[in-house]
Parts: structure tokens; C-alpha cells; sequence
């Protein structure tokens, strides 16, 4: 789950209305993913796209859902052939890779888009576990909770 520190930093921004969390959560228990994660928790409460250190991570659900040549993890899935349990986070995977994995829960970051470094695994930084990663997307300190 979310720590309290990312809870506080996000209790203003806009949630899910309830018919769209209701889809989003069904949609992603049908795709495995872990009810308990930090991941899940913000991917079904919060109905924004956020602007953060590493780029512009968008509503990774409705792309997930969006299973045409439009969605950003359908082509990276189908096309490019990295495998589903990488989903990305970023609109645009054209200068990077920021890709959480549903597996293990960690975010890993592929700099200069390289869909080869994914493909063998390498990475330019990771964040072990999802809650870890917003503090930093988010530069979230101590002094901005407070």
C-alpha cells in the first residue's frame, strides 16, 4: 500500500469517480495484478496523469485497456515484444523506458529508449519496491507534508 508520506503529498489531487474505479479495478484483477501493491492503490484511487522527475506518467489503466495500436503497452507488448509484466508508466517511450513490474512490484528505468536493454534485463536505475519510486517522482520531502 501507499505510504502515509505519498498519501499526504497526493490528497489533493482528483480520484476515480466510482463507476470508473469499479472498471478499473475489476481490469486489473482480471490482469493479475496485486491487490495489496502500492501500484494498485494508486492506479485505482487517483484519476489524473501526473507530471514527475522522470516524465509524464499518464493513466496507465486506461492505456492497459486500450488494447489497439493506440495503446502505448499494447505496441511495446505485441510490437517490440517486451514482456507483459513490464507495464509502462510514460506516454511516450521514445526517449525512456519507465516501466513498473507487476511481478515484483519494483519500477525500473531504460534510458535513451533502449527496448534492447529491457529485453536483456538492463536498466539505468531501479526503485526496489513501487512505493518507493513516487517519493522521488514526486521529489516529495519531509517539509512538503508537514
Amino acid at each position: 500500500m501507499l505510504s502515509q508520506k505519498i498519501l499526504t503529498y497526493l490528497q489533493d489531487e482528483p480520484t476515480l469517480l466510482p463507476e470508473n474505479r469499479d472498471s478499473y479495478l475489476s481490469f486489473l484483477r482480471k490482469k493479475g495484478f496485486k491487490e495489496n501493491s502500492a501500484f494498485f492503490q494508486l492506479a485505482t484511487t487517483y484519476g489524473t496523469e501526473f507530471n514527475g522527475s522522470e516524465g509524464f506518467m499518464f493513466n496507465v489503466v486506461r492505456d492497459l485497456m486500450d488494447e489497439t495500436v493506440t495503446g502505448v503497452n499494447y505496441n511495446m507488448h505485441t510490437i517490440e515484444k517486451v514482456p507483459k509484466n513490464l507495464i509502462s508508466l510514460l506516454e511516450d517511450t521514445t526517449y525512456a523506458f519507465l516501466l513498473y513490474d507487476k511481478d515484483n512490484d519494483s519500477v525500473i528505468l531504460v534510458e535513451d529508449a533502449g527496448v534492447e536493454k529491457v529485453l536483456a534485463g538492463d536498466y539505468d536505475r531501479k526503485w526496489n519496491t513501487f512505493n518507493e519510486f513516487p517519493e522521488e517522482f514526486f521529489d516529495i520531502d519531509s517539509s512538503d507534508i508537514n
